[in-house]
């Protein structure tokens, strides 16, 4: 690829995350094998293992008529249309009940 454009190749590095051994055992082994035979043939080498995060999102329903465009702070948004977010929500009511002394609403 170098030659057809004209270059010389100085240097190659390869990055890549590596998954743990108990998490992946096949992968592991692939990718620890690759590296080390990229290592011996002249590459760098970078590699770290994998860490898998737990990712948060908010659903935000989408509608000519809504005026919230943004979900929750420091999650993904997903956009959904309105129907299918209101299909989404349990209509069940899980405020508890209590009994008001003076008869009114609580």
């Amino acid at each position: 690829m170098c030659q057809s454009q004209g270059c010389q190749l100085d240097e190659v590095r390869f990055y890549t995350g590596v998954p743990g051994r108990d998490d992946d055992p096949f992968w592991h082994h692939f990718w620890t094998n690759k590296l080390a035979r990229l290592g011996r043939r002249g590459g760098t080498v970078y590699s770290r293992s994998l860490e898998y995060r737990m990712k948060i999102a908010s659903a935000v329903p989408v509608s000519p008529v809504t005026q919230n465009r943004k979900g929750i702070n420091y999650t993904d948004w997903i956009r959904i249309d309105r129907a299918t977010y209101d299909a989404c929500l349990d209509p069940r009511d899980y405020w508890p009940k209590t009994r008001s002394t003076t008869g009114g609403v609580p």
